[in-house]
């Protein structure tokens, strides 16, 4: 769901049809995922430092379905593709991840 401009959000569980083997439905491409991550390089990485924006940053990882198409290929924006993001930045194009056992 990736790639196309100007799209809204949509509702938990809407796509039934994109669920894994394990019926989980909606692990990417609908808002980006906002973890409890501080952005920091990764173990090995050539990065000397992470340049960060001013206040306390997340990371957002994979994308929304808000972002232009050429973007998503240029980025080459997936499921380990990350950003940072400022924790009193509102935006409709970020969530989170709710899990429960049932």
């Amino acid at each position: 769901m990736i790639g196309i401009e100007g799209s809204e959000p949509s509702p938990v569980g809407s796509k039934p049809d994109g669920k894994n083997e394990w019926g989980v439905v909606d692990l990417m491409g609908n808002v980006w995922e906002w973890t409890s991550s501080e952005l920091e390089p990764y173990p090995g990485s050539n990065a000397a430092g992470v340049e960060k924006k001013p206040g306390k940053s997340y990371v957002l990882r994979g994308g929304s379905a808000h972002e232009k198409l050429e973007d998503v290929a240029k980025l080459n924006m997936n499921a380990a593709f990350r950003i940072d993001w400022v924790s009193t930045k509102k935006e409709k194009t970020v969530g989170f991840r709710l899990v429960r056992s049932q």
